[in-house]
């Protein structure tokens, strides 16, 4: 799915893609009950975010962008909950 796997502890604002932010080492995790995993591609867009809480997904983010690098479609799943998609 991608090239770059980061973790964070939250974010800020309600624009898509989130806007993740204070960024955590890979060791900070095993002290965080919850934190957010971004994955970038090769082009360093944000495709994926996946919120973790104690070790159960959460919430899934998926993006994806057109030829310019615009993004085109969110997809947001909260839960079990049945998938939103968004195009833009």
């Amino acid at each position: 799915m991608s090239d770059t796997l980061r973790y964070f502890l939250t974010y800020r604002g309600a624009g898509l893609p989130l806007t993740l932010t204070e960024e955590l080492a890979e060791a900070d995790l095993r002290h965080r009950n919850t934190w957010f995993e971004a994955r970038d591609d090769s082009a360093g867009r944000l495709v994926a975010i996946d919120k973790r809480v104690y070790g159960e997904t959460e919430m899934q983010h998926r993006y994806e962008y057109d030829a310019e690098g615009r993004l085109c479609r969110a997809t947001v799943t909260l839960g079990e909950d049945e998938p939103v998609v968004r195009t833009f």
